[in-house]
């Protein structure tokens, strides 16, 4: 019903070129039109009934004024963002545009310079998600040049107490984009996962997005909120994790100090223990030990900690 809703407000905002506006009285707006976009593609892989003349007439509007707009055109960021919205529109609609842009996303990826230094995370990590497609795209693109746009989004990563995390690369801030750490963030873990690439940073992206939640459970912004569940639902169905259900044991040398029970109740909870120092012996190797007893073995039953 929500949904419904909500798709209701959106057609109604749409205008007679295809675009999206802000209000009724605006004109149609170019990034608002990718996020309608990328919201109708989204919706309708989740099986949810949408309206596939207003997704394609948003299409060619997109396209049209990318191709028509010079400094859209000229914009390598924008033609990617472009890019990633229109290459997963469904079927064979807008397939002459499609090898078009195919074509350009093909030439910026031979860029070295600006793939290496100048392009901007928010752009990046869309990048690596178009060439992580691509058995599915007509693309001549080597295996080893998305090998070397996922690197350049991983040597991006800075470390902080709460853990890896991708900032605003050198000021270059894309605010029609809403662009945020928690954003690129969220959108790297988005493109580690849509390529299934096991990567080292993983744990700490994770790591980094839950402690950067706010007190309301939120993350800041409704749009980097979005941009977050979207990213750790696309995790989570990869590793299956909220399927787990195993004991975990926590002990100091032979003593046992808490045990926690994950399942289907508690699988996304965080629980803590607190040992005070007067519990160690000075001068003493002590050891903490996790024992895990799994209940399933059709999950990967992985456990993440930290201390302090």
């Amino acid at each position: 019903e929500v949904v419904a809703i909500g798709l209701a407000r959106l057609y109604a905002n749409q205008t007679a070129s295809g675009g999206f506006t802000y209000y009724a009285t605006m004109q149609p707006n170019f990034h608002l039109t990718l996020h309608a976009v990328n919201t109708l593609i989204e919706l309708e892989a989740a099986e949810y009934d949408i309206n596939h003349n207003a997704l394609t007439r948003a299409a060619h509007y997109l396209y049209t004024t990318l191709t028509q707009t010079q400094h859209l055109s000229q914009s390598k960021d924008t033609v990617i963002l472009a890019a990633y919205a229109l290459l997963r529109v469904p079927g064979t609609t807008l397939s002459r545009e499609k090898n078009d842009l195919t074509t350009r996303i093909q030439k910026i990826t031979e860029e070295t310079a600006y793939v290496r230094e100048q392009i901007n995370n928010t752009s990046l990590t869309h990048l690596a998600m178009i060439l992580s497609r691509l058995d599915q795209l007509p693309l001549i693109v080597t295996n080893s040049k998305k090998k070397e746009i996922y690197t350049t989004l991983e040597n991006r990563v800075d470390i902080d107490a709460r853990g890896a995390f991708l900032g605003v690369h050198q000021g270059r801030r894309m605010w029609e984009y809403y662009e945020t750490p928690i954003k690129d963030t969220a959108l790297l873990l988005k493109a580690l996962v849509a390529d299934r690439r096991e990567s080292p940073v993983m744990d700490k992206l994770l790591r980094w997005l839950l402690k950067s939640r706010a007190k309301d459970g939120a993350w800041g912004s409704t749009n980097n909120t979005a941009a977050v569940v979207d990213a750790m639902t696309d995790f989570l169905s990869w590793k299956r994790e909220t399927m787990s259900d195993f004991e975990l044991t926590l002990s100091r040398g032979t003593e046992t100090v808490q045990t926690f029970d994950f399942g289907p109740e508690t699988i996304l909870k965080t629980f803590s223990a607190f040992l005070p120092v007067a519990a160690f012996t000075p001068g003493t190797i002590e050891t903490l030990n996790f024992e895990k007893k799994n209940r399933t073995a059709t999950a990967p039953n992985t456990f993440y900690y930290d201390m302090s």
